[in-house]
């Protein structure tokens, strides 16, 4: 039966003055997340008395004592089709799920992704799934890339997915990758720290750039093989899109192989025949995320969960480690 849309109005108090409009919004219990309110303002669901409707933006500054009408639409039926594709998932319970995501498999529909993602798995295999990431992302919290392996945590509900938003924002979350990289790192231990945003040119990459978004990656190298690669123990202390893959990347030793970043330098440290063929037939890159950590929601344990590296990587290091 539907029950039409949620109207509130709020009066924005004093010692909020000052604070931009998204922020204020996200903490409102119907709204809870920035995105959320941003969402409703680009929809014109935000009326602010005494300012036209043009100039209410997120970035408006509260100057206290408005009042705020806020229409929450009805929600939308999810339009993602269940389908059973494989899912492993390692832990659940009524307010979380935490899935070991296979390389190839999508996160969630995208343009040329309309079906068969992990979003499109857990709409068949775990039914309750928050909204606060829309009706495309139900649950999703974090992603990885396509074909990236490894550990992703889902939000069965909205409060719990607030919870972890803010966790994984504030960097609270314990996140740890494996990246199997071309060449010998000269700094063992090092930290990167640049700005990413969408390149320039190349519309499906991201790199280093002024106007881009904070990011910081710290890795450790644990392990050479001869002169052709290195396995990387890698910290995510931000987690911007393609960063760890950028990162190395624009340091010289890109992840073997990713398609995307560093082909050529890849092809000119990769000399050895045995890796070169395996790496034509491997479809994926070699990034893992094997361990994750958080404070659950409700309970407020601290959870860590790990997963063993997939087959298809195994093989490749097994190859490298017989290099002399």
């Amino acid at each position: 039966m539907s029950t039409g849309p949620v109207k509130i109005s709020q009066t924005v108090p004093e010692d909020k003055v000052g604070t931009r409009l998204d922020i204020w919004l996200a903490t409102i219990p119907e709204i809870q997340t920035r995105n959320q309110a941003i969402r409703l303002i680009e929809k014109n669901k935000i009326k602010v008395t005494g300012v036209l409707p043009l100039k209410v933006k997120a970035s408006y500054r509260l100057r206290g004592g408005e009042v705020v009408d806020i229409e929450i639409p009805e929600p939308v039926s999810s339009l993602i089709k269940a389908q059973d594709l494989p899912l492993e998932t390692i832990f659940q319970d009524n307010d979380i799920a935490v899935v070991n995501k296979q390389a190839g498999l999508v996160t969630h529909p995208a343009a040329g992704h309309h079906d068969g993602t992990l979003v499109n798995a857990l709409a068949f295999h775990i039914k309750d799934l928050s909204d606060i990431g829309g009706v495309e992302r139900p649950g999703l919290v974090h992603r990885l890339d396509k074909d990236t392996s490894g550990i992703l945590v889902v939000a069965k509900n909205n409060k719990a997915h607030k919870s972890l938003s803010d966790a994984f924002k504030n960097h609270e979350a314990h996140r740890v990758y494996w990246a199997i990289v071309a060449g010998i790192p000269k700094e063992k231990i090092k930290s990167i720290v640049s700005n990413l945003a969408r390149h320039p040119v190349h519309r499906k990459a991201f790199s280093s750039q002024e106007n881009g978004k904070l990011a910081i990656t710290h890795y450790e190298v644990i392990k050479t093989f001869k002169n052709q690669a290195s396995l990387l123990h890698v910290k995510l202390e931000t987690g911007r899109t393609h960063q760890i893959r950028v990162h190395l990347s624009e340091m010289g030793h890109p992840i073997l192989g990713d398609k995307l970043y560093g082909v050529k330098r890849q092809k000119s440290l990769i000399t050895a025949p045995s890796i070169k063929s395996i790496l034509k037939k491997l479809s994926r890159h070699g990034l893992h995320a094997a361990e994750l950590g958080f404070e659950h929601p409700r309970s407020k344990q601290t959870l860590f969960f790990n997963t063993p590296w997939p087959e298809d990587l195994i093989k490749l290091v097994t190859e490298l480690e017989k290099l002399k």
